[in-house]
């Protein structure tokens, strides 16, 4: 399901400036932007290269903004896989008696310079750290709006079904998409169906049942997640076009005048 919204409609409406479009959402960030996105004024911080700064535990909190639990849920969703290096470094899977195999404590670590951010999957630690960097300023964002303080693991969903990327690249498409799937749970108050049940490796859309409304590219949604939605324990009629859409528009000018 696609539904139309403008480009001028889209940022607005989700509380994005089109600068910020143009930086997070639009084209690849340079080198040099995803160095001072984290704070560094220079590739060198003192005598060591500045990702191998940030990838420290208590640095990146610090250049994120994120408290320690956002940080878990930031690592447990998934959406960027990292691990704890220093547990691979020295051979130590359980740097502490309550955390996970080469992961993280429930707790805030008393010595958190021991934990470093490890990224086995990625292409390298530019791409990891700018993928990172996009995905916690747009949790941020959203959070201006009062029906989409998403957590990550949500987010994280929400941006596989609606493409945050395409081809590992970012997706310009995405910010109307998204724009598009908040009207429409605006509008008509819908829940995001958030199946508990869902088995590991479930999809994204079988997760979170209203974005079966959104089906990959060459697929069909299935009837079960489709056909309707929910608003409490109620059911209510898909609409191939959001009600308001004007007034999505006018919501989404007097954002940005203000």
């Amino acid at each position: 399901m696609a539904l139309p919204v403008a480009l001028r409609v889209g940022p607005g409406y989700l509380c994005l400036s089109r600068a910020q479009y143009d930086t997070l959402y639009a084209a690849p960030l340079s080198a040099a932007r995803l160095r001072e996105l984290y704070g560094f004024p220079a590739e060198m911080a003192g005598r060591l290269d500045w990702r191998s700064v940030a990838v420290v535990l208590p640095e990146f909190l610090r250049r994120t903004g994120l408290a320690y639990c956002d940080f878990l849920a930031l690592w447990r969703s998934g959406h960027v896989l990292f691990e704890n290096g220093a547990s691979r470094q020295d051979g130590n899977t359980h740097p502490d008696e309550h955390a996970d195999a080469h992961g993280f404590p429930h707790c805030p670590p008393c010595c958190a310079d021991d934990y470093v951010l490890h990224f086995p999957e990625a292409s390298s630690v530019d791409d990891a750290l700018a993928r990172l960097a996009v995905f916690i300023r747009l949790w941020r964002s959203l959070h201006c709006l009062p029906g989409a303080g998403y957590g990550f693991a949500e987010l994280s969903d929400i941006c596989a079904v609606l493409g945050l990327t395409a081809g590992g690249k970012p997706n310009p498409g995405f910010i109307a998409q998204l724009a598009a799937f908040q009207i429409l749970r605006d509008d008509w108050s819908l829940a995001l169906g958030v199946d508990d049940t869902a088995p590991d490796g479930a999809s994204a859309a079988d997760r979170t049942r209203l974005l079966g409304l959104w089906p990959a590219p060459g697929t069909r949604p299935s009837a079960g997640r489709s056909t309707t939605c929910w608003r409490g324990s109620k059911t209510v009629p898909n609409a191939s076009t959001p009600r308001g859409g004007a007034r999505a528009a006018s919501r989404a000018t007097g954002r940005r005048n203000s």
